[in-house]
């Protein structure tokens, strides 16, 4: 006689059909069984650190002499927030580095929007629960800018350039 799993939802049933059998057969006949997940262990240790203090604690920051507030806080749950990271670098089959520029190429973009338009638009980023569990940092891993000096002079320090202005 073939039994089928939708036929036996319980022990009980499952007895009274075949009386000789215990509850261990059930469970290991019966039962549905669950899919190893994949071990993160290999990625850590792998720049989460570096990450975690990238990162934007809250919507302030300063650009150019302009000040931008925001009482939203980014950045929270350290522990949960490594797992998601090394999560990410699995899934997405990165190395830290890719990822961290990514997340700085986004983080000068939204500065530079900011100071051109006069309006915080970091209060709208993401936090970094959201912002690794739904890879917000895919589109700008191939993002490349004209050269490497506007990454580094551009919108992450508080200098007046209004000399420079046209």
């Amino acid at each position: 006689m073939s039994v089928t799993l939708p036929q036996f939802n319980n022990i009980k049933e499952f007895l009274q059909k075949d009386p000789t059998g215990s509850y261990e057969e059930w469970v290991n006949q019966y039962k549905p069984k669950r899919e190893k997940k994949k071990s993160i262990e290999p990625y850590k240790d792998k720049g989460f650190k570096q990450f975690w203090d990238a990162y934007p604690s809250t919507a302030n920051f300063a650009i150019r002499g302009m000040k931008f507030t925001s009482s939203r806080v980014l950045r929270s749950n350290y522990q949960v927030c490594e797992i998601l990271y090394l999560k990410a670098l699995q899934a997405y089959n990165l190395d830290p580095a890719q990822i961290l520029k990514a997340l700085q190429i986004q983080l000068n973009l939204i500065k530079k929007e900011s100071y051109e338009t006069g309006q915080n638009k970091l209060q709208y980023f993401p936090g970094i629960e959201v912002y690794l569990r739904q890879g917000k940092f895919d589109a700008f891993l191939q993002q490349t800018f004209e050269s490497q000096d506007e990454i580094e002079m551009g919108f992450t320090t508080d200098h007046d350039y209004s000399s420079n202005s046209a």
